[in-house]
């Protein structure tokens, strides 16, 4: 208490206050209010000094208490502070502590303490009017701070706060800071503008501040770590500084911010202190186990724990500032800190390490119920329920790989050990298809899809593997165009009217019976596959039916009726990044051939080289297909006038003959005769490069010897080194270093 106070002789007063350190209470706490100065809030805070109420509510750790001290430093007024517990639920003690904190400031009618000591029961009637006339006619402007606010609960020592911010003389303010606000009107408040507030938002820090802060732990980070630190803990005050204390005691092995995670042992221990072991059980329970979940709704929180009442818990934690926010306007979702969250899932571990698995199994039932495939899938693996994660992946696959989103399906497979892929049917035959649109070896795939496991109990399983694997096999067509389509067929049979691989199957068929020689429907079969594949969002399918759509223009001689589907093919390609994409090549290859027929030779002649490259580098081409990209190849070389070049190619396309492909058979005979009748010219240039010596080449930039390339392409070393001189002498070089800078500047190698 304050010496000479004339409340310090009333016994009375003593005897309500009893033994708690009062000192303690009314003293402004002394802190570190220099590490992590905030002086745009804190100028904030003085421009609003005509506000009567200042609230700031935010989860602990926020600097909340250190921003006040700040703003003390700042203004000119005067500050009473008031520290509060579960004890200033008693009005009476209540307020007691706040005529003693006002006394500091201005002196205070202690008559309303001997009243309260005489006649408690008399405080709404008597004692609360009596306060706020007092109030009203102080003369020198204050600040009274409510530190930890959200300990009042009891509606008459609300009442008592409720008073005093309704009868602040001019000037003067009432700040009322916690982790949630005490239950007054404040919409009233907001109303009258008579409410200034500051929240988590306001109270994240920004990256110098929190460099300052990151400094003063005796670490030093360079701008990109500390924009990490700060990511990781999203600004949170406490968390940066235990982040930097921690990496700092761990040393430079463990420097990388990577480090800062809820599972470290002091970051963890501050939430599980100071905010997980403040709730009840039931409210641990139910945030461990939902912290499982990256974002979370009533529902499927519900659903989760088996239990109800989802929404309204989430409502009510996420206002008591526990680290929970709403990520919708609505409120009805809402997501953790990562921080707390991952503290939460350690919490679980230890806690219920049997439960996991469930949860995160309910959890992929309830989304894949829902519609997000994408939270099933991980939920699944996370369940180690690898049967239904697989058959969520393959039912997601066929859209994510027809619009270019190869990646997407690549990481989903990371997420499992080689030998689980392998084992499992579906997986496999998203790892054939993945393998197939990087130009990988696909064979093994479909051996180990139709070997593998999948849920044989669910209807329609047994079906949709044999279809995938069927469909594999018909790409690449390794028995001919006649078993295609048997396998396109078969796979067409098996598969469901929606299903988006129906579209790959249909346009194979329609290949292998054009490619035979059936060309009466071809057109219009192309046409309506095509149709069908841009209503389901078939990307590739679409590109390569419209390139099937040109090249039987060109044999027509319909040169612009070869332009137009070609330049729709390759924005297609374009729009959904498939330039990459060996099922697609033949459209680099028509359009080079269409270059050539405009007179853009120059332009026509670096596509033809890239699309020699293309076929060199992806051995896992269907025969058919990469003969007819060579006999496209071929025809470009003639009318850029390279015979040498031409005959390369068409002597590659016979060696990858199909029988059973006659009209591409034809055409490229008919191409040959007309060759043989041409004067054979140098069989030297870029253009002459045979496709072995282009996937040597390829090899080149790399400090792999012969020997090594040869164990690469499963060739002997003599073997490489002859097909290596071969390239030099048809790029005009004599060493490896300048065949590679010679191949560069072509565009026959990446650099």
């Amino acid at each position: 208490m304050v010496r000479g106070s004339p409340l310090t002789t009333d016994r009375r007063v003593v005897r309500a206050v009893g033994f708690v350190p009062v000192e303690a209470k009314l003293r402004l706490p002394e802190g570190d209010d220099e590490l992590v100065p905030r002086g745009e809030i804190v100028d904030r805070l003085l421009d609003a000094s005509d506000t009567p109420v200042v609230l700031i509510a935010a989860a602990p750790g926020y600097g909340k208490t250190v921003l006040v001290q700040q703003w003390a430093l700042e203004d000119p007024r005067p500050f009473a502070w008031l520290s509060l517990d579960d004890e200033d639920n008693d009005p009476v003690v209540l307020l007691t502590y706040l005529m003693l904190a006002l006394q500091r400031v201005e002196p205070v009618d202690a008559g309303i303490l001997a009243l309260l000591v005489e006649e408690s029961d008399a405080i709404r009637e008597v004692a609360l009017p009596r306060l706020g006339r007092m109030l009203r006619q102080r003369r020198r402007p204050f600040v009274l701070v409510l530190d930890d606010a959200d300990a009042l609960v009891a509606p008459d020592a609300i009442d008592v706060v409720d008073t005093i911010a309704k009868h602040l003389p001019t000037g003067s303010q009432l700040v009322i800071v916690g982790r949630q606000p005490p239950k007054l009107d404040w919409s009233t408040f907001r109303v009258r503008r008579q409410l200034f507030e500051i929240g988590t938002e306001d109270l994240r820090l920004p990256d110098r501040q929190a460099n300052a802060l990151i400094e003063s732990a005796g670490l030093e980070l360079t701008d990109g770590e500390v924009r990490q630190v700060v990511e990781r803990t999203e600004g949170w005050a406490a968390g940066v500084y235990l982040a930097a204390v921690a990496l700092s005691a761990a040393g430079r092995e463990r420097h990388a911010v990577d480090g800062v995670v809820g599972r470290d042992s002091m970051i963890g221990g501050y939430l599980r202190d100071h905010l997980l072991t403040s709730l009840s059980p039931a409210d641990q329970q139910f945030l461990t186990r939902c912290s499982i979940l990256t974002i979370m709704s009533g529902p499927l929180c519900d659903a989760v724990l088996h239990g109800h009442g989802g929404q309204a818990t989430l409502r009510r934690l996420c206002e008591a500032n526990l680290l929970l926010e709403p990520v919708d306007r609505e409120g009805q979702w809402f997501r953790l800190h990562q921080l707390f969250a991952e503290t939460l899932r350690t919490e679980l571990v230890r806690r219920e390490p049997d439960e996991v698995r469930r949860l995160h199994a309910r959890a992929s039932a309830w989304y894949e119920e829902n519609g997000d495939i994408n939270a099933a899938i991980e939920h699944g693996i996370a369940a180690v329920d690898i049967g239904r994660a697989s058959r969520l992946i393959w039912n997601e696959a066929g859209d994510l790989l027809a619009s270019g989103q190869v990646a997407r399906v690549e990481h989903w497979l990371d997420l499992f050990t080689s030998r689980q892929v392998a084992a499992q049917a579906k997986l496999a035959l998203t790892a054939g298809w993945c393998a197939l649109h990087r130009g990988r070896p696909v064979d093994h795939w479909i051996n180990a899809a139709e070997n593998g496991l999948y849920e044989a109990e669910r209807t329609g399983e047994p079906e949709s593997t044999t279809a995938g694997a069927a469909l594999l096999r018909a790409v690449l067509a390794r028995n001919g165009v006649v078993q295609m389509a048997a396998d396109a067929r078969l796979a067409m049979r098996l598969q469901e009217p929606d299903d988006i691989w129906r579209c790959t199957a249909m346009l194979l068929d329609v290949e292998a019976s054009y490619l035979a020689g059936h060309l009466t429907d071809a057109r219009a079969r192309l046409k309506a596959v095509g149709e069908l594949a841009e209503a389901f969002g078939a990307y590739t399918v679409l590109a390569a039916a419209l390139t099937q759509l040109a090249c039987l223009a060109v044999e027509l001689n319909d040169w612009r009726g070869a332009a137009e589907p070609t330049e729709r093919a390759t924005e297609v390609m374009r729009e959904w990044e498939l330039e990459q994409v060996p099922l697609l090549l033949s459209t680099h290859c028509m359009n080079a051939l269409l270059a050539a027929q405009a007179g853009q030779n120059e332009e026509a002649a670096a596509l033809a080289r890239r699309c020699g490259t293309m076929i060199a580098v992806n051995p896992q081409l269907a025969p058919w297909s990469a003969m007819q990209c060579r006999y496209l190849l071929a025809r470009t070389q003639l009318i850029l006038g390279d015979t040498a070049a031409a005959r390369v190619l068409l002597s590659e396309a016979f060696a990858a003959d199909h029988n059973d492909a006659s009209w591409l058979r034809e055409l490229r005979e008919k191409t040959w005769s007309h060759i043989e009748k041409m004067s054979l010219g140098f069989a030297h240039g870029a253009s002459a490069l045979t496709t072995a010596e282009l996937r040597v080449l390829q090899y080149l930039p790399t400090y792999l010897s012969f020997e090594q390339i040869g164990k690469e392409l499963f060739v002997s070393r003599n073997t490489v080194k002859s097909q290596a001189i071969a390239a030099y002498r048809k790029l005009g070089v004599t060493s490896r270093t300048e065949a590679v800078e010679r191949a560069q500047a072509l565009g026959l190698i990446q650099k």
